[in-house]
């Protein structure tokens, strides 16, 4: 039986996270990244994903996240080591939590998720890119056409290969099945990551790089219910743990 699931929904201060930003150096405008930090700082290893930024205010960013506890637990298992400033990124007392309700097979669901559509290079990936490097998957899609010496009729649609990514990834999982989807926005988004140089003299151990990024939305139906609580506690794709990846669910139209 699948651990039970709960959504939790934590503001931080605009002030107090732009105050952190600027003492860690992460001002690159990836909020992924910013949240990411924060969520680390406060909680260690425990750190909710994936989660979700769902408004800036301007006083005050809205993430809401998926973990296996509720926050009064999660409070309590949080870094003991952390520094005493660290504890204050989060408006404890505007912060809520519920535990997700039962989602047992047939259950019809629309849901929302922002996803960063990017695959893993083979050994001997075309057009000459690096075995195991991240490339978008419609760049790698193209790279595939252009070494078969596609024909202009075949040429890879960036849409639907994504759209063909995001089935993929739900069927590696299982536990849903797919009644529609549709790729509702899309950006080429400069994001913060680990840069693979660290210990390089004069190099940074994180730099900004470009990626794909896109909300997906749709409406899917529930196969077996402890395999799509997994997949919820999960999330789908690459950089869960940078606000991509989490769906959220609300009640399908009739």
């Amino acid at each position: 039986m699948t651990a039970p699931l709960h959504l939790l929904y934590l503001p931080l201060p605009s002030r107090r996270i732009a105050a952190f930003a600027k003492r860690h150096r992460a001002l690159s405008g990836d909020q992924g990244y910013l949240v990411h930090g924060i969520l680390s700082a406060v909680f260690g290893e425990q750190a909710p994903k994936p989660f979700s930024i769902a408004g800036d205010t301007g006083e005050r960013l809205s993430v809401y996240a998926y973990a296996d506890r509720n926050l009064a637990a999660l409070r309590e298992a949080r870094d003991p080591f952390a520094l005493p400033d660290v504890d204050d990124l989060i408006d404890w007392e505007a912060a809520a939590t519920k535990p997700m309700p039962m989602l047992p097979a047939g259950m019809r669901l629309a849901f929302s998720v922002r996803v960063c559509p990017t695959v893993r290079l083979g050994r001997t990936p075309a057009g000459g890119k690096r075995s195991g490097a991240e490339l978008d998957a419609y760049l790698a899609a193209l790279d595939k056409w252009e070494a078969a010496d596609g024909h202009p009729d075949a040429k890879p649609d960036r849409d639907a290969v994504y759209l063909d990514w995001f089935r993929a990834a739900l069927d590696r999982t299982g536990g849903v099945e797919l009644e529609s989807l549709r790729i509702a926005t899309f950006r080429l988004e400069d994001l913060m990551r680990k840069s693979g140089t660290r210990g390089e003299p004069g190099r940074p151990s994180s730099e900004l790089s470009r990626h794909p990024t896109a909300t997906m939305e749709g409406v899917l139906r529930v196969t077996e219910a402890d395999a799509f609580t997994r997949l919820l506690a999960r999330g789908v794709g690459r950089h869960r743990a940078f606000g991509f990846g989490m769906l959220m669910l609300r009640k399908a139209p009739c």
